[in-house]
């Protein structure tokens, strides 16, 4: 996937002090929970070939493993964008938020300005 983004620099999730592992928001999500939500709707809205061509991309060209996208939904998005465009990255942050949602046993109320890390600081207010 050929993009005109630059990488975000940042250290990998491994080498953070927990305090440092927050969202963009300055919140820690259930990472586990989230990586699933995400996991899940890359999976189902691109196929695992895709789904894992991205994950392939995001290590190589942004240094963000799988493992560190709860803490690094924006390159995500930043990714998928460039992708899929604006329609089609709005599409897919709003899927997971619901997915993550459901698997927190929560109702899921779509707000057309919020992104991901919205959603997700949503749930530890």
């Amino acid at each position: 996937m050929q993009t005109a983004l630059e990488p975000v620099e940042s250290k990998p999730v491994s080498e953070l002090k927990t305090s440092d592992r927050k969202t963009k928001s300055g919140l820690a999500p259930n990472s586990e929970t989230l990586s699933s939500a995400i996991d899940d709707t890359l999976r189902e809205f691109l196929g695992v070939e895709r789904r894992d061509k991205l994950y392939h991309d995001l290590r190589s060209e942004y240094d963000v493993t799988r493992e560190e996208l709860p803490y690094r939904s924006e390159t995500l998005y930043q990714v998928l964008e460039a992708d899929l465009g604006v329609i089609g990255a709005k599409t897919l942050g709003t899927t997971i938020a619901q997915k993550f949602y459901a698997k927190l046993g929560l109702s899921f109320h779509r707000h057309d300005s919020y992104t991901l890390d919205d959603y997700v600081e949503a749930v530890k207010t």
